[in-house]
């Protein structure tokens, strides 16, 4: 994975935090090893690789009504598919997608995320 890969991730994930976000775990690899300090028992572990990848909707998966929703917070039409480009837009529409799970900064073409799916969506009500 790229360093600006990484960092985008890490941004996102950050961003999300509020809006309890799912997340898959994979490729972790531990070393555990022991250390004693001041006759106290101290166990520590290294994570040599962990790849954490949130579970994301994408833009193309907005509902009409949340369509309109959003077009009510940013006064913008967006069109779907091909051009995410969602730059300049109000903190309160930022915080309305992340609260929705939607990936409006490109991270399910990167590899970067899990697409939600009918089949695979953990934020079903």
């Amino acid at each position: 994975m790229k360093q600006e890969d990484k960092e985008l991730l890490l941004k996102y994930l950050c961003a999300m935090l509020p809006y309890n976000p799912v997340v898959h775990i994979k490729d972790i690899n531990v070393c555990y090893y022991d250390n004693y300090l001041c006759e106290d028992y101290l166990a520590k572990f290294r994570v040599n690789s962990i790849i954490i990848m949130p579970y994301l909707r994408p833009m193309s998966s907005m509902t009409e009504e949340e369509e309109e929703e959003f077009v009510l917070l940013t006064d913008i039409m967006l069109r779907y598919g091909k051009n995410n480009n969602l730059c300049c837009l109000p903190l309160d529409a930022i915080q309305w997608l992340l609260k929705k799970h939607f990936d409006f900064m490109g991270l399910i073409p990167k590899g970067l995320a899990i697409e939600v799916t009918e089949e695979n969506n953990p934020y079903k009500e």
